[in-house]
């Protein structure tokens, strides 16, 4: 195995005929939609300067016996095309306008665009597509616009791309848009296992048999992190070979406001400026997965992109970049923002999830503690000296090129660190250890904010050893019941808190509908034998709301796709798509009163109800198994009961430091149950329902 991971290529492509990429709107071309009214000979097509596929692979073929050397599959073209100076201009009767120009570099599998200038008006739209109209990329407009006017779009498979512009009668601005490269593929990176002249081609499915799909049932528990890890496009300004890959994974601040921080290897970031064809031309890659524990026999697709980033930090003694990515990712991304530890602990048991040889998202799971060391080979490590780094050797899984940058988690889900290098390979002798940048010497051992975490993670200078992760989306708008037979106290918080309104007490009965927010006032009873239905983005619940037993409460609100699901949503995870019932929480007595908040995941296992961030709990209801996740409960020991509706405790366990607890209570009759969780200081209660 080379030594440096990090591999140039992608097992990247759109299947479908609009696959919408990176963050863009759903759109159809004018050009399509209205092809009756066009001609298709007035596309202005240009060919570009002829490259070699058959010396480019002799040549890569040289560079592969190099362990520091990548595996690329890409070179660009530099070119200088514009809208002013290049393409063909039509206009529609209702005075819409359509520019297009299409690019042609004979023998490429695949090509990227890089846009040196790019900005569209209010109310345009760009598109790209390739040239027998397969594959559209867009549409994308005026929020792609970027205060550096960088852009980049692929990949886009085949020889040909075309670029089109859409703008609407009465724009008040001029688009500037110029193009500086055609990234040309001269490996067909897209099919499996395809070989040219002898030479391996392709990154989709060439990973070992003994890597681990992230989606097989060993990577259940940590369903959560694996959203968090995006494959990196890299382009690199200093290399001939301009395509290559590694891994990297979002990271949350002390703030916790969802900046888009980015966690790599500084070994993939080596040679990159924020000028040129550089790092703000890079393209990241989330859920880049299987659907399932199965290798799916074509690629997944690469819809949920990041274009543009910048370095913030990094440093070669324990081989950490930070990069900010141009773009928070969305909500229909379903990201994750990783916690972290800068203890340098030495954890007993982890994992590692990563992309080896660009392929779909793996996991690695070591049970052995990890070693710190200072020493490695100075060629392995381009004679960095006083390097930091934790040893991993592997139980199951192992690491390949491509996997770079890649994070390592102790055994709460936290990253200690990111991937430098390593000899790990399959088979029966495959004890060789890889090497991981330790998280706690990248934290504050450089001289400036430039070559150390603490100044971007820890803004406010605390002193805090690890910092909880938190989900990447913005709050989950989902269907709330209250269905009261118990006559519980009930107090609630949809989505966001605004300031109360005409406070007292108040008898609702019927259905109330609003487009931004309704708001219940405190003190609200919802009587016996009511129902009342609230409709509105926001829905607040003031305290001590009051659904009597025999009523009925309902707050609808828009769906959602949220948390970790099982994949039906095209590279993503699961659609959230049915109502989440949500049962009162506390024991059943007139004074118990709890708080339920908005913060609803879909699971890989069903509904989860996560109750004030202590913890979550899925299936619920279930047939009498579930599990109980804690993800916040730092070093702290937790005691957990599960108690019946008469208060007798039906299991227990006392002291424990585990991340997710198995109960099994189907020997029990089925019914109604409360989970009650202390850490000492802090009581929560959740009621789950075995049926």
């Amino acid at each position: 195995m080379n030594l440096k991971k990090i591999i140039s290529g992608a097992g990247l492509i759109l299947t479908t005929v609009f696959a919408y990429s990176q963050i863009s709107e759903k759109g159809i071309p004018l050009s399509i939609s209205n092809s009756t009214q066009l001609d298709a000979r007035n596309i202005e097509t240009i060919i570009l300067p002829s490259l070699n596929n058959k010396e480019l692979l002799k040549k890569d073929s040289i560079n592969a016996r190099e362990a520091s050397k990548g595996y690329t599959f890409a070179v660009p073209i530099k070119i200088d095309y514009r809208i002013n100076n290049s393409g063909s201009w039509e206009t529609l009767p209702d005075g819409s306008k359509i520019w297009r120009l299409q690019l042609t570099s004979i023998g490429s599998y695949s090509g990227f665009l890089i846009f040196d200038t790019f900005y569209l008006p209010t109310g345009s739209k760009l598109y790209a597509y390739s040239g027998d109209k397969k594959q559209i990329l867009g549409a994308f407009t005026e929020i792609n616009n970027k205060a550096n006017k960088r852009f980049s779009i692929g990949p886009i498979v085949g020889e040909s791309i075309i670029i089109e512009y859409n703008e609407p009668p009465n724009v008040n601005s001029t688009p500037e848009l110029s193009l500086s490269a055609f990234i040309h593929s001269y490996k067909d990176v897209f099919t499996r296992n395809h070989i040219i002249d002898g030479y391996g081609d392709g990154t989709f499915g060439t990973s070992e048999d003994c890597h681990i799909n992230v989606r097989c049932p060993e990577g259940n528990n940590w369903c959560n992190q694996r959203r968090s890890v995006a494959l990196i496009a890299l382009i690199d300004d200093n290399s001939d070979h301009l395509l290559a890959l590694c891994t990297g994974s979002l990271i949350t601040n002390e703030r916790r406001d969802l900046r888009p921080y980015f966690l790599t290897a500084n070994h993939c970031v080596e040679g990159t400026t924020d000028a040129g064809f550089t790092i703000n031309d890079w393209v990241y890659i989330f859920n880049y997965q299987s659907q399932d524990c199965s290798v799916p026999s074509t690629p997944p697709p690469t819809t949920f992109s990041i274009s543009g980033s910048i370095i913030r930090s990094k440093r070669s003694n324990s081989d950490f970049a930070l990069i900010e990515l141009n773009d928070r990712p969305p909500g229909n991304f379903n990201t994750y923002f990783n916690g972290f530890d800068n203890s340098d602990d030495r954890p007993n048991s982890g994992v590692g999830i990563h992309h080896p040889n660009g392929d779909i998202k793996k996991i690695s799971f070591y049970e052995k503690k990890l070693d710190r060391t200072k020493y490695l080979q100075t060629w392995f490590l381009n004679g960095v000296s006083g390097t930091k780094a934790w040893r991993v050797e592997w139980e199951s899984g192992v690491t390949a090129r491509g996997s770079s940058g890649s994070p390592i988690y102790d055994a709460s889900g936290r990253v200690i660190g990111q991937l430098w290098g390593g000899w790990s390979f399959c088979g029966d002798d495959s004890d060789e250890p890889d090497y991981y940048g330790r998280f706690a010497a990248s934290w504050d051992e450089g001289s400036s904010s430039t070559s150390r975490l603490r100044d971007w993670l820890s803004p406010n200078s605390t002193s805090n050893l690890w910092i909880s992760a938190m989900g990447g989306d913005e709050p989950c708008r989902v269907s709330w019941n209250f269905s009261n037979t118990n006559d519980l106290h009930t107090s609630a918080n949809v989505n966001a808190i605004t300031n109360p309104s005409n406070a007292g007490t108040r008898t609702y009965n019927g259905v109330y509908e609003a487009t931004t927010t309704i708001e219940a006032a405190n003190n609200v009873t919802v009587q016996t034998g009511t129902s009342v239905t609230f409709n509105a983005p926001i829905v607040r619940l003031g305290p001590g709301f009051r659904a009597v037993a025999g009523s009925n409460f309902r707050a609808t609100t828009q769906g959602c796709l949220r948390g970790c699901g099982n994949g039906r949503s095209s590279g993503g995870e699961e659609d959230y798509d049915n109502p989440l019932t949500v049962f009162s929480t506390g024991t059943p007595t007139e004074n118990s009163e709890v708080t339920t908040n908005s913060d609803s995941k879909k699971t890989d296992e069903g509904n989860s109800i996560i109750l004030n961030d202590m913890f979550s709990i899925y299936p619920n209801p279930n047939s009498g198994i579930f599990t109980v996740t804690i993800p916040q409960h730092n070093s702290k020991l937790i005691d957990i009961y599960v108690l019946d509706a008469l208060g007798k405790v039906v299991f227990q366990k006392i002291q424990t430091n585990e991340f997710n607890i198995s109960i099994n209570i189907n020997s029990y009759s089925k019914g109604m149950y409360f989970i009650k969780i202390s850490d000492g200081e802090n009581v929560r209660m959740s009621k789950i329902i075995y049926q």
